[in-house]
C-alpha cells in the first residue's frame, strides 16, 4: 500500500522550496537564474555538495560546527570538483560568522532536529533568517514539535480549555475525539477517559486527565512566535503531502480543521491530528511576491518520476482516500514522466496530453508530487535519450567518486542537474553503472563480476544485487543486460550521465 508518507521528506532542494511556495502562490524566481543557498550542515556533508553539484547556477554556503569540519568539507568538494560551495567555521549559539560574511540569501536552511541548538542558538539563527534573507527568500526549518505525542494534546487543552464556559469546554471534547483516531488508536486509557467525559459531561476531569503538571510546549507555536514576528509569513511544509489536510489527517478531523484554517494555532491542531512530532516548515520573508497566474507559478518547474514505470502504484491510499492512478490523466502523465521530466505545457503539447483540460493537468500533477510518486525538477533533458553505452560520461564531475568508491550500503547518492537535486540509486543500478563507468560496457562484465565476488563477504548488501550465493560471469553479464536495458535511458533523461 502506497501512502503520502513515503514522500521523502529531508528533501530541501532550491526546486522542491519554490514549488511548495509556488503551492500558496508566492511567484518562484526565475527558472536556472543564479541564486544563493546557505544550510546549517551539521551530519550529512555529502549530501549537500552534491545539492551544490545538481544546481550549477547556486552559490552554496555550509555552515559548520567548527574548523576542522569546514575543512574537511572543503577538501571534499575540492576533490569532488564541486567549485559553487564554500564552507564557513561557525558558532551556533552566535552565528556571528555568518552575519558577516554570507550574502544576501534565497534560501537558509536549518534541521535543529540533527543540530543540538540551545534556545540562545535558536534565536541567534532566526536574527540570521532575518537579516540575512532577501524578500521572498524561503527559509526551511526541521524541529521537534514536542517531546511525545501527549505534550501535543496537552498543549491545546492548556491553550484552549482556560478560555471556555462549559457548553464550549464540552464541544472541544467532542472536537478533540474527532481529530484524534490517530492518537487515541495508541493511547486506549486516554480515549476510554475522554470518552467517559463526554458522556457525564465533565470535561475538567479530562483536561486534568492529559495534563503533566509542567508548562505545555509546542515547537510549531514557538517558532511562530520566533518568525512572525521577524518578518516572515508561514509558507507550508518541506514534506509536500503534509499540505494536503484530506491526504494525512484521518476524514473525522477534517470538519474541525476545515472550521479552524484561518487561526492562529491551526498547525498545532494539525499536528495532534497527524501525530506528528517533527516538522519541515517553509517560511518567507516578507514582502512576498505573488501571483494568481497557474503558469507563472507552476510553469518554470518540470516535473518527473525516477521510478520505474512497473515500480509505481496503481492507487494510492490514504486515511480512507483512494486514488486511482490508472485512469487518465494520471495514467498518460506517468507514462510520459517515468521517461522524461516534462512541464505542463509539454505534456499538453504531447499526443497524450491531447484534449486533457491544463487545469486537470496541472491539480493531476499536484496530486502526484504530493503523495510522492512525482517530484518537481529544475531543467529537462537537452537531447535525445541515448539507446547505445559504450563509455559514458558523468554530466556532473561530483558523480566520478562513484568509481574510485566501494560501494556498501543499499542506495547511492548521485548529483543530477535535471533533477536539481540528489538521486538516490539502488545498489544494483549503482555496481552497474559504476563498472561501465570505469571500463566501458564491453569489459564491464569483469569489472562488475570483480565486485560481487567482494560483496559475497556482506549477505544483507549481496542479498539486493544477485539472488546466488556464487556469482559467475554469466551472473554478471545478466545483471548488467537487466540494469541497462531498463535504466539506461533514465540515467541519460535525469542527468545522471552526460548527450
Amino acid at each position: 500500500m502506497y501512502s503520502p508518507n513515503n514522500a521523502p521528506a529531508a528533501d530541501v532542494s532550491p526546486v522542491r522550496l519554490s514549488y511548495v511556495a509556488a503551492l500558496r502562490g508566492i511567484k518562484p524566481r526565475a527558472p536556472r537564474s543564479p541564486f544563493t543557498y546557505a544550510q546549517v550542515v551539521s551530519r550529512d556533508m555529502q549530501s549537500f555538495i552534491c545539492l551544490a553539484a545538481s544546481n550549477p547556477e547556486g552559490s552554496f554556503y555550509g555552515l559548520m560546527p567548527d574548523k576542522e569540519a569546514a575543512l574537511k568539507a572543503a577538501r571534499y568538494a575540492e576533490l569532488w570538483q564541486v567549485s559553487n560551495v564554500t564552507f564557513l567555521a561557525e558558532d551556533f549559539a552566535n552565528f556571528s560568522n555568518a552575519l558577516i560574511a554570507l550574502p544576501l540569501l534565497n534560501y537558509l536552511v536549518c534541521d535543529q532536529v540533527g543540530t543540538s541548538f540551545a534556545e540562545a542558538g535558536k534565536e541567534a539563527f532566526y536574527d540570521l533568517a532575518a537579516k540575512k534573507l532577501a524578500p521572498n527568500g524561503l527559509l526551511s526549518i526541521r524541529y521537534r514539535i514536542a517531546p511525545a505525542a501527549g505534550d501535543v494534546l496537552n498543549f491545546l487543552v492548556g491553550e484552549f480549555a482556560p478560555e471556555m464556559d462549559v457548553d464550549q469546554a464540552k464541544e472541544f471534547l467532542q472536537e478533540i475525539k474527532d481529530l484524534g483516531p490517530l492518537y487515541f488508536a495508541d493511547h486506549p486509557l486516554a480515549l476510554a477517559s475522554l470518552e467517559r467525559a463526554i458522556a457525564q459531561g465533565l470535561p475538567d476531569e479530562f483536561f486534568s486527565s492529559v495534563s503533566t503538571g509542567e508548562k505545555p510546549v509546542s515547537g510549531t507555536f514557538n517558532n511562530m512566535e520566533a518568525l512572525l514576528t521577524r518578518g516572515f509569513t508561514f509558507v507550508g511544509d518541506a514534506d509536500v503531502g503534509a499540505n494536503y489536510m484530506e491526504l494525512v489527517t484521518p476524514a473525522t478531523a477534517h470538519d474541525v480543521l476545515t472550521a479552524c484554517r484561518d487561526h492562529l494555532l491551526y498547525e498545532p491542531i494539525k499536528d495532534f491530528a497527524i501525530q506528528r512530532l517533527e516538522r519541515n516548515d517553509i517560511w518567507c520573508r516578507l514582502p512576498v511576491e505573488q501571483s494568481a497566474d497557474a503558469v507563472e507559478l507552476y510553469g518554470g518547474f518540470t516535473y518527473g518520476i525516477t521510478a520505474l514505470r512497473e515500480q509505481v502504484p496503481a492507487e494510492i491510499t490514504a486515511h480512507g482516500k483512494r486514488i486511482d492512478l490508472s485512469m487518465p490523466p494520471f495514467d498518460k502523465l506517468i507514462d510520459l514522466m517515468t521517461t522524461l521530466p516534462m512541464g505542463i505545457g509539454d505534456f499538453l503539447n504531447h499526443p497524450n496530453g491531447q484534449g486533457v483540460n491544463p487545469a486537470d493537468a496541472v491539480a493531476a500533477i499536484h496530486i502526484l508530487v504530493a503523495t510522492g510518486v512525482a517530484r518537481p525538477m529544475r531543467s529537462r533533458y537537452p537531447g535525445l535519450v541515448e539507446t547505445q553505452l559504450s563509455r559514458p560520461r558523468w554530466s556532473v564531475s561530483f558523480n566520478r567518486y562513484l568509481e574510485a568508491m566501494s560501494i556498501t550500503s543499499s542506495r547511492v547518492l548521485l548529483a543530477s542537474p535535471i533533477v536539481g537535486g540528489v538521486v538516490s540509486l539502488s545498489a544494483r543500478d549503482a555496481f552497474v553503472i559504476q563498472a561501465i563507468s570505469r571500463v566501458g560496457l564491453d569489459l564491464s562484465v569483469s569489472a562488475l563480476l570483480m565486485e560481487l565476488q567482494r560483496i559475497v563477504h556482506d549477505p544483507a548488501l549481496a542479498a539486493q544485487v544477485m539472488d546466488v550465493v556464487e556469482p559467475t560471469p554469466e551472473l554478471a553479464r545478466n545483471i548488467i543486460q537487466d540494469v541497462v536495458g531498463k535504466s539506461i535511458s533514465r540515467w541519460y533523461a535525469y542527468g545522471l550521465l552526460a548527450a
